[in-house]
């Protein structure tokens, strides 16, 4: 089943994440920032290929943590999670 596109299936925000990252370089949106990721608690459950672009779209401010001093890279991202991300996004991307 991996590599499989899955439509259906609900979407993780590292996911998310990572596939808003792989957008930014195909549009070549400058995505230049710091890749230093804030001290969350949860910060150990990224998976190793989402944790660059969790790191540069946090920094950017394009992501932000859920409180409680964490990110929750592996739950689902909600639809207004989503919106907020493609709105910051699109702001950042001028």
């Amino acid at each position: 089943m991996a590599g499989n596109f899955r439509p259906e299936e609900e979407i993780s925000r590292q996911d998310f994440a990572t596939i808003l990252l792989r957008y930014a370089d195909f549009a070549d949106v400058n995505m230049a920032v710091p890749h230093d990721l804030e001290p969350f608690g949860d910060a150990g459950e990224i998976a190793d290929y989402a944790l660059a672009p969790i790191q540069i779209l946090y920094n950017a401010g394009i992501l932000k943590g859920v409180g409680e001093n964490r990110i929750d890279a592996r739950a689902n991202a909600t639809r207004a999670q989503i919106a907020a991300l493609i709105r910051r996004f699109t702001q950042v991307a001028g």
